[in-house]
């Protein structure tokens, strides 16, 4: 470090020299105390509790996400009656609720029919059911059965339509059908199931091998919330034992 040098000062004559002043130690700096660290500022707490929710929720929704879909309900559950004993007592059926077949002893055809039709399952209306019984052909399918029967819908005014594979195994097979109105009749839904039986019953008829065919009516309107119940409903056909 440089050192300064003397200054000569001038009064009139004279001169004093002035000796440099001995250096002074510089004073040490005041210790300042560390500021204790200040509470975190509110809007960074509202911002970093805002980020925890949001990943929260985004974690929620990838979850959901990764659930299996479930499929939905339907508008209206299946509703069967207790069982009922069509054909001398040999074929047992369980209705629609609120379905009351007529009694009679055709061989080939029953049926539940009244004027106004039968208030069944969530209050909807079927119009009428039909079972029709025919001799089984072990070369001819369901399929083949349900064309037929479309042409005997078809004589009988049911024309027109179309048609909807419902259900299906190795013993029965269901189709929809809908129909215009025409000819002075409203619109209308079938839902129709074939199903093939076989096996030893009751007396008279001592033995069953046939295919059997139950037609179910309604409105296009209340079709869809009658549908799990016809299909209830057709596949409870059984043959009574001996």
């Amino acid at each position: 470090m440089r050192t300064a040098l003397p200054i000569l000062i001038v009064l009139g004559a004279a001169c004093t020299a002035i000796e440099p002043e001995s250096p002074q130690h510089p004073e040490e700096p005041e210790q300042v105390e560390p500021e204790a660290p200040q509470d975190e500022p509110e809007a960074a707490a509202d911002a970093r509790g805002v980020a925890s929710v949001a990943a929260r929720t985004v974690a929620e929704v990838k979850a959901r996400q990764t659930e299996p879909e479930q499929p939905p309900e339907p508008e209206c559950a299946g509703e069967v009656a207790d069982p009922t004993l069509l054909f001398s007592e040999s074929i047992l059926m369980r209705p629609p609720v609120g379905v009351e077949f007529m009694p009679g002893d055709n061989p080939t055809h029953a049926q539940a029919a009244m004027s106004g039709g039968f208030v069944s399952a969530c209050d909807a209306t079927i119009k009428r059911v039909q079972v029709f019984v025919f001799a089984n052909d072990p070369a001819k399918t369901l399929e083949d059965y349900h064309q037929d029967f479309k042409a005997l819908l078809a004589s009988s005014g049911y024309t027109g339509g179309t048609s909807k594979p419902m259900h299906h195994t190795a013993v029965e097979r269901h189709v929809a059908y809908e129909f215009p109105a025409a000819g002075g009749q409203p619109a209308s839904s079938l839902y129709v199931a074939a199903r093939r039986l076989k096996g030893a019953t009751v007396p008279p008829v001592g033995a069953v091998d046939n295919v059997f065919i139950v037609v179910y009516e309604s409105t296009p309107e209340e079709f869809a919330m009658l549908e799990p119940t016809f299909k209830l409903s057709s596949s409870s056909l059984l043959v009574v034992p001996p």
